[in-house]
């Protein structure tokens, strides 16, 4: 999966060059440090499944950003690409955003970072009234900061 067309697409590193003990010797290190990280970072991790199939189609990982007694999360998602232009993107960070705000956390914006051209993602951020912050250079490409601010009584 990992060297899958839909994986590297967007990421900032490709692994269509490295070998099978490579990846799975970074895995291995990824999993020990992320056990780590676990401790000190407020991360949540949530698969999209089809529902007929059963199969994984997409992800999402909203990772907190503390500010005091509120936060901000950054919000990172992924759909396979069979199950892309089908509106599962948007419903699937649709709810997420309707999870945040009914639940009792508080959080004040959600982030997201898209490359800047990935038309389809900076559709999906604009029709879910995502403002555009600011653009930042990544390693390969500009990327486009998008904020939803989600709660106003600060």
């Amino acid at each position: 999966i990992i060297r899958s067309k839909y994986f590297n697409e967007f990421a900032d590193n490709s692994f269509e060059n490295y070998s099978h003990a490579q990846i799975k010797n970074g895995l291995l290190v990824l999993i020990n440090e992320y056990s780590t990280l676990q401790q000190t970072n407020n991360e949540l991790r949530l698969v999209l499944k089809d529902v007929e199939s059963n199969k994984i189609i997409g992800g999402c990982t909203l990772r907190e950003i503390k500010l005091e007694t509120y936060s901000n999360v950054e919000l990172a998602y992924f759909v396979c690409e069979e199950y892309r232009n089908h509106g599962e993107c948007t419903k699937m960070i649709s709810n997420v955003i309707k999870m945040l705000i009914e639940s009792n956390i508080k959080i004040y914006v959600v982030k997201l970072l898209i490359r800047e051209y990935n038309y389809a993602s900076i559709e999906v951020a604009k029709k879910l009234c995502f403002k555009e912050v600011r653009e930042i250079q990544g390693k390969e490409c500009k990327n486009i900061l998008f904020e939803r601010v989600i709660c106003k009584d600060i």
